[in-house]
């Protein structure tokens, strides 16, 4: 369940622990330990703010938490955009016996003003060596992308539905894959980091513009997974994201 301390909020299960600072949702899911195993290093689906903006100027308006929810409400910034999130953890898996646990994030934005750009990035940053990148479909040819060329960003064919980002972790017998749907993706990237076997995923979301009045949305999953049984995790998460479209409200 989720646990709030001040500005912090911790997600205590016993397959999961994960915390997020509310004031700084820019630096993501931190503190992570899967089941006995801690993941060192990683960062997980950290928001940059609307382009124009400041980390400080994303002000905190409200949060609250419902069951497996955690909502959460930021203050639209002069000339900018307001962001509300809503994180779900579920079990990954579960009908069939697999194992994992999915980290659901709901992202809405609205403005006040008769135009504005209301485009958000969303980061990961994994220790790996690699990344397979899957299109469309589990089925669909891997392309692996090499962390022993650092400092190097590769933009990635975005000309699908759907795609993922599968990370075998170097600190842990894990799994981290993130899946999302591309029409909302303005682009998407990844970058290594020099000597540190960090993979930075980052996904650009909401092209064009945004009249007043109007709500954009978008839907992104993360999933955590022993690597014996990811696979089976991913395709059962990935079909659930198609037949399944993002809430109405969150």
């Amino acid at each position: 369940m989720w646990q709030l301390t001040g500005k912090t909020v911790t997600w205590q299960s016993d397959e999961l622990r994960l915390s997020v600072d509310l004031l700084h949702p820019e630096l993501g899911f931190q503190d992570i330990n899967y089941l006995t195993d801690p993941v060192p290093r990683a960062s997980l689906m950290k928001v940059s703010p609307p382009p124009g903006t400041t980390a400080a100027s994303l002000q905190l308006d409200d949060s609250y938490v419902r069951e497996n929810d955690l909502v959460v409400h930021y203050v639209e910034p002069a000339g900018g955009v307001r962001p509300e999130f809503r994180w779900r953890i579920l079990p990954a898996g579960r009908d069939a016996g697999t194992g994992g646990i999915a980290i659901d994030m709901l992202i809405s934005t609205r403005s006040d003003l008769l135009d504005s750009d209301p485009t958000l990035e969303i980061q990961s940053c994994v220790p790996a060596g690699a990344c397979d990148v899957l299109r469309d479909s589990v089925d669909a040819a891997r392309m692996v992308f090499p962390a022993a060329e650092p400092d190097r960003s590769f933009d990635l064919d975005c000309s699908c539905s759907t795609c993922a980002l599968s990370f075998r972790l170097a600190d842990a017998p894990l799994v981290f894959t993130q899946i999302f749907s591309t029409a909302d993706a303005v682009r998407a990237s990844l970058t290594a980091g020099p000597g540190k076997e960090i993979i930075t995923s980052t996904i650009s979301f909401f092209p064009g513009r945004l009249e007043r009045g109007v709500m954009r949305r978008v839907r992104l999953r993360g999933l955590l997974a022993a690597a014996e049984c990811a696979e089976r995790a991913l395709e059962e998460q990935w079909a659930d994201m198609i037949t399944s479209p993002p809430p109405l409200a969150g």
